[in-house]
């Protein structure tokens, strides 16, 4: 995927885990500039809420990004299909982690996808399990609570991945 898409993405507050599945979901560009409700569909990615959804809705609507879209696609710009995932024992689960954790985020990520599942920047109803560390935020929680999402402590994490 060119950096350009990834750092738009960025731009508009998509979590560094969730740009890659979203960009893919997103092929063609005719799909991003058809007509339908773009937020609906945004909303069964995982990862993505209300707040993304409308702000991504809303700034292809503007006629002017929509040019400048059509212009680098006429320039060449394709996207790169991303990396495959791995397949393991955690595959079709999707995790969010947050809180201070003992360990590095991006540690407890890469052991997370190196078994198959998949880590998400928000607690939506496809989340398998909310990992918290020390200092969780009420946001999050209260996702897991509506969404019916088991709550885990790191230490809880590390027996699901050592099985």
């Amino acid at each position: 995927m060119p950096e350009a898409v990834v750092d738009v993405l960025e731009a508009i507050q998509i979590e560094e885990q969730d740009r890659q599945e979203f960009a893919a979901a997103l092929r063609p560009l005719d799909r991003l500039l058809g007509e339908g409700d773009l937020a609906a569909d945004l909303l069964q990615i995982d990862g993505i809420g209300d707040v993304i959804a409308l702000s991504v809705a809303t700034f292809l609507a503007d006629d002017n990004n929509r040019r400048l879209l059509k212009r680098l696609e006429e320039l060449g710009m394709r996207p790169v299909e991303p990396e495959p995932k791995a397949v393991g024992p955690l595959s079709g689960m999707t995790f969010c982690v947050t809180g201070t954790l003992t360990r590095p985020r991006e540690e407890i990520i890469r052991s997370i996808e190196a078994q198959g599942g998949k880590v998400t920047g928000s607690v939506s109803k496809k989340t398998s399990y909310l990992v918290v560390g020390a200092d969780v935020g009420a946001a999050k929680m209260e996702a897991a609570t509506k969404h019916g999402v088991k709550v885990i402590e790191e230490a809880e994490l590390a027996e699901i991945l050592q099985k």
